[in-house]
């Protein structure tokens, strides 16, 4: 199954099933399901801006430790057998929460030279400088 259409089913059935997907050496959910995860394991979601979609990423090597919190947590997920590279799971709150998404390298944290301003002149203010 495709990012694409994983997507597509989380959306059709209302997150009520949820997947992990292997890709390359990470373990990635989605939208619904990475917001899921995150709040069980801690882990940051992060926003995609070329294509609106929300992912959370983890190694091979952990997924073990990411189902035993699932398990804990109350979700329930499908057996896994080396050499899958899908896992549906349920449960947990697939609501989307901007606190459980990393800010990306990308973004900015001001935006706009009235705010770059305003930020030297409460800088000056402590420290007592004067803008060049």
């Amino acid at each position: 199954m495709t990012e694409q259409e994983i997507c597509d089913r989380q959306r059709e059935n209302g997150n009520s099933e949820m997947y992990l997907r292997l890709s390359g050496t990470f373990w990635r959910a989605y939208d619904g399901g990475a917001f899921a995860l995150a709040r069980v394991t801690g882990y940051q979601v992060k926003r995609l801006k070329t294509i609106d979609r929300y992912q959370l990423g983890f190694s091979k090597a952990t997924l073990e430790k990411v189902l035993e919190k699932m398990r804990a947590a109350g979700m329930e997920h499908s057996e896994y057998e080396e050499g899958q590279t899908l896992i549906t799971f349920s449960g947990g709150d697939p609501a989307p929460d901007e606190r459980l998404v990393t800010l990306d390298s990308t973004e900015r944290l001001v935006d706009t030279g009235a705010d770059y301003h305003e930020l030297c002149s409460l800088r000056n203010d402590h420290t007592g400088t004067v803008p060049l």
